[in-house]
């Protein structure tokens, strides 16, 4: 399965994903830290996790075919592994 990961580097702010997007994708915090946060009412955003190293984000998207229920961006810059759904059944 190591082959079959990618890595991706994100710079402090940049987002990984947006609520809405289509994902296929999930991703394994190799370092750093991310934000999770979802779009509210009236256009605000509530903060509703900091993954770190050896957490896993965007499983849900990639295993239930839905759309990204948060956004992710990064906290400062982070390294991850990406396994994508091509990954996965590879």
């Amino acid at each position: 399965m190591e082959a079959e990961l990618e890595l991706v580097s994100l710079t402090s702010g940049a987002v990984l994903f947006r609520q809405g997007d289509q994902g296929d994708s999930l991703y394994i915090v190799i370092s750093g830290r991310l934000i999770v946060s979802v779009s509210l009412n009236g256009g605000a955003h509530k903060i509703i996790g900091t993954p770190g190293a050896g957490e896993i984000v965007g499983e849900m998207a990639l295993f239930e075919r839905q759309a990204a229920l948060a956004t992710v961006a990064a906290a400062r810059d982070t390294q991850l592994a990406k396994l994508s759904s091509d990954g996965l059944a590879g």
